[in-house]
Parts: C-alpha cells; sequence; structure tokens
C-alpha cells in the first residue's frame, strides 16, 4: 500500500495541481513589419490576449532591446493560459528562411499568427502541421493563404458597404469599377446598388495593362464615381495608384480609395480597416484554437468589422460636393 501512495505522490509533485487547472497553447508570431499597421495590430493583439494588461508587454516597450525577437511572455485568458512565446520581425531577420523555420520549430508552436502578406507566405510555407491565422491580408485567396489548416481577418473591407458609404459621400448615380476578367461582381454588391438606384459600369480587363483603355471607356459611359477595388492584381504599383487619382482630378470624378494615403493624394474618400479591431478579431479565433478546440477549417476569412472613414475636403470642393455634417462628424477630414 505504502509504495503504492508513494508512487502517487511523486506523480503529484512531477505535475503540479496549477498545470491541470489550465489549458494551455504555444503562440508564435510572424511580424513583417514594426510599425505602423503591422505594428497596432500586434499591439491590439497581444492586448486582447491579455488578461492583466498591465503585466503584458507590448512591442515598442523601452525594455524591449531585441530587434529580432520578443521576450518569453505568458497570457492568461478566462483562468486558461496562453504562452506567446516570440515575435519574429522579418524586416530584421537576417538569416535564411531555413533558419527561421529551425528557431520557429525549437519553440514547438501550437499556432502561429502571420502579421501581413510576406509573412502569412512564410507561416504557410512553415514545414509543419501547425494552425496559421493571419491578419493585414489583402487578399488571401490570391496567395492561397486559405485552406484547411489556416484562416484569419482579410483587409479587404466588402465592396457594397463601400459602396454605400460612397453614395453616402458623393450621392452619384453611375459608378465605375474595373475588374479582372476571372472575377465576379458581388451579389450583394448589385443588390445594393439596385436599392440605391445606382448604375454600375464595370469594364473588364485581361492585365493592368488594359487600364487607360478601360477609364477611357468609363469616361464614355458617363460615369460620375470610380471606386477602387481591392485587387492587388490591377492596383499592383504607386504609379498606377496615382495615375488613377490624377485621372480622376483631371476628369471631375469622384474616386473612392482604400486607405488614408488615397485621400491625401486626392480621393475623395476611403475606409481604412481599423488595425485595433482587427488584432482583436485574430486573438478572439486564437483563444477559439487554442482554448475551445475550434479547427481553422470551420473558421471562414473574415472582413475589419470596424472601420474608418477618411474625406479630402479640397476634392470634395473641386468637384462641388457638400458633404453632410452627420458625415463629418463620423470622419476624419483630411485638408491637403
Amino acid at each position: 500500500m505504502i509504495p503504492i501512495l508513494a508512487v502517487i505522490l511523486s506523480l503529484f509533485s512531477a505535475f503540479p495541481c496549477h498545470a491541470l487547472l489550465y489549458q494551455t497553447g504555444r503562440i508564435v508570431i510572424l511580424n513583417t513589419r514594426r510599425s505602423g499597421a503591422h505594428l497596432k495590430t500586434e499591439v491590439a493583439l497581444r492586448k486582447y490576449l491579455t488578461k492583466d494588461q498591465s503585466k503584458s508587454s507590448c512591442p515598442g516597450d523601452k525594455h524591449d532591446q531585441d530587434t529580432k525577437i520578443r521576450p518569453r511572455q505568458r497570457i492568461y485568458l478566462h483562468g486558461k493560459r496562453i504562452r506567446c512565446l516570440r515575435t519574429y520581425y522579418l524586416c530584421d531577420w537576417s538569416g535564411s528562411r531555413g533558419e527561421l523555420y529551425e528557431s520557429i520549430a525549437e519553440d514547438n508552436p501550437e499556432l502561429l499568427i502571420a502579421i501581413g502578406t510576406p509573412a502569412a507566405i512564410a507561416a504557410r510555407d512553415f514545414p509543419g502541421n501547425v494552425p496559421m491565422l493571419f491578419a493585414l491580408v489583402l487578399d488571401p485567396s490570391f496567395r492561397h493563404l486559405k485552406n484547411n489548416n489556416s484562416t484569419g481577418v482579410t483587409l479587404k473591407i466588402p465592396l457594397c458597404k463601400r459602396l454605400e458609404t460612397f453614395h453616402a459621400i458623393a450621392n452619384g448615380k453611375k459608378t465605375g469599377l474595373i475588374l479582372l476578367d476571372d472575377e465576379r461582381l458581388p451579389a450583394n454588391t448589385i443588390a445594393k446598388a439596385d436599392a440605391l438606384k445606382i448604375s454600375l459600369q464595370v469594364q473588364r480587363i485581361h492585365a493592368p495593362g488594359g487600364l487607360s483603355t478601360a477609364l477611357e471607356r468609363l469616361l464614355e459611359a458617363g460615369i460620375d464615381g470610380f471606386m477602387i477595388t481591392a485587387d492587388p492584381r490591377i492596383y499592383n504599383s504607386p504609379r498606377i495608384v496615382r495615375h488613377i487619382l490624377l485621372w480622376g482630378l483631371r476628369n471631375r470624378i469622384a474616386i473612392m480609395g482604400l486607405s488614408a494615403g488615397y485621400v491625401r493624394n486626392g480621393a475623395l474618400a476611403a475606409l481604412e480597416p481599423n488595425y485595433t479591431e482587427i488584432g482583436r478579431q485574430v486573438a478572439i479565433m486564437a483563444a477559439g484554437l487554442l482554448l475551445r478546440g475550434e479547427l481553422p477549417t470551420n473558421l471562414p476569412v473574415t472582413s475589419p468589422r470596424n472601420n474608418r472613414l477618411f474625406i479630402n475636403l479640397n476634392t470634395a470642393r473641386r468637384l462641388g460636393i457638400t458633404i453632410s455634417e452627420r458625415i463629418l462628424k463620423d470622419a476624419t477630414v483630411i485638408v491637403n
């Protein structure tokens, strides 16, 4: 009897009781940059995963002297434990991709969180069956990022929501779009246009080289507004974006951009994702995967829930558009 009790006591000493009270999930974060939207998203991610925020350590702290790896950190959520092991910043990583993967493998993560498209591609190619959540990715399907072992939050705001906001600002009757031949116009966007009595003028092209011809055809159709879509295959360089923004100003066409940068350069307005909210959405997904046993294949790719509206008042005056005080009250106004 005594030897049996001794064995039981030795087992309890080897595995403390508190270890049995918590589920543990080990997270490794890959971040493309340590600045701007990427940093905001990571700070929010850590914040919303951390029960006691005063004990959390966010990137950019004055005590953070390591340019490649975040210190080990324990995160608690509803009495269950998640360990955020490290963040690898690709902008600072000087080794090879193989060395990066070896370092990640040593941490033995249960979940990879990738912020930005380059980080998501690196996480996708990690040689292990580790689930992955991505954020700040414009088009996951274009990079084959969504599969049975990965999901996340895209940067793409639904086109119907952008159309509704654009109509509320500019009150246009004919709105132009340029799509690639293989892209379908979403049914909810068509329904929204019908409800708002907007005539959608769609030009299709095979490649970005056909942009100029498509823009001229839209002018001939008499459009009064143009929406830049979140398609990196078309709008794949700053030169193309600048060309379209100048085209809009010269022809008195209101343009709906994708971010505050578009508005600063002459677009009438833009809806930009709230990066803090994206961090929160990814944190909720991570908790579901690690603490509730959910599977990535059952979690659809989601859009940003909260967005910020930017408006250029100089462009509005140039186009003769009067924007209501109700809209301006909720917008960030840019005058350039």
